[in-house]
C-alpha cells in the first residue's frame, strides 16, 4: 500500500509539473491528504479528483496495471467522498444553529432585559436556515428559518398595533 501512496504522489506532482510551476503548492496537500483522516478542502484536492488515467499514463510514459487503476481509482472515490461529507456535515451544523436561534428568538422575547437581541436572533435564523438549505433539504435549518419568520411576522404586527392605538 505504501508503494502505492508514494506511487499517487509522483504522480500528482508530475500533473503539477506539467500545468504551473509551482510543484510545492500541490505536494504538501496531496501527502497530507493521503496520511491524514481529517477532510481536505475541495480546492486543493479538484485537481486530483480531475485527474484522468490517460493524462497519468502520459506522464509517466507506460501503461498502469490494473491493480494501480483500481488503487487510483479509490483513493479519487475516498477523496470525493471526504469533501461530499464536510459539506454536508456544515450544512448540518448551520441548521441546528438556526434553530437554536429561531427557539431562542421566541423564548427570548419573554425576558425583560434580553428581549432587545431578539430581532437579531430572528434574522440570524432566517439567514442561516437558508444557507443551510442550499443542495439538500435539512428539518432543523426549515424549522429554525420558520421560527425566525413567524418571530418576525408576531414582532410587526406588536408594532402596528401599539402604533395605531397611540401607546407610544
Amino acid at each position: 500500500m505504501r508503494n502505492h501512496v508514494i506511487l499517487f504522489i509522483f504522480i500528482c506532482l508530475g500533473i503539477q509539473f506539467c500545468a504551473e510551476a509551482k510543484p510545492l503548492s500541490i505536494a504538501v496537500p496531496i501527502i497530507h491528504a493521503v496520511t491524514d483522516p481529517s477532510p481536505v478542502k475541495s480546492k486543493q484536492s479538484a485537481t486530483i479528483r480531475s485527474v484522468k488515467l490517460k493524462d497519468i499514463e502520459k506522464i509517466i510514459g507506460k501503461k498502469l496495471s490494473i491493480k494501480e487503476k483500481i488503487i487510483f481509482r479509490l483513493l479519487q472515490k475516498r477523496m470525493t467522498k471526504r469533501i461530499g461529507d464536510t459539506e454536508l456535515a456544515k450544512r448540518k451544523k448551520l441548521g441546528i444553529i438556526s434553530l437554536i436561534c429561531g427557539i431562542c428568538s421566541l423564548v427570548f422575547v419573554f425576558i425583560p432585559g434580553v428581549a432587545i437581541i431578539t430581532p437579531g436572533l430572528a434574522i440570524a435564523a432566517i439567514i442561516l436556515g437558508i444557507l443551510s438549505l442550499k443542495g439538500n433539504t435539512n428539518v432543523p435549518g426549515i424549522i429554525g428559518m420558520s421560527l425566525g419568520i413567524t418571530y418576525l411576522i408576531i414582532l410587526t404586527i406588536a408594532i402596528i398595533a401599539i402604533a395605531s392605538w397611540g401607546w407610544y
